[in-house]
């Protein structure tokens, strides 16, 4: 079953098609990162046991811009969000 995310990206249902589809890629991009930046900093907290703030704090940090970043594609600003997570 695949999920239905187009009540969250209705804020692009006038744009044309490209931009469309330019926001489902980066919205996949940011769901996959926020899926996987929790399992990174469990493997690197508790079974490398790592608990070093160098090591830690970026990882937390991503995981929050990486989120505030979603919600600015959510409300509609696309191009400062895949701006930014071109950077990031």
């Amino acid at each position: 079953m695949k999920p239905d995310f187009n009540q969250l990206l209705k804020n692009y249902e006038k744009s044309d098609f490209l931009l469309q589809e330019k926001v489902k890629v980066i919205f996949t991009i940011c769901l996959y990162v926020l899926a996987l930046l929790p399992v990174v900093i469990f493997y690197t907290a508790f079974i490398v046991k790592s608990t070093a703030p160098g090591v830690l704090l970026p990882q937390i940090g991503a995981f929050f811009i990486i989120s505030g970043l979603l919600y600015l594609l959510i409300k509609g600003y696309f191009s400062i969000a895949s701006h930014m997570i071109l950077i990031w």
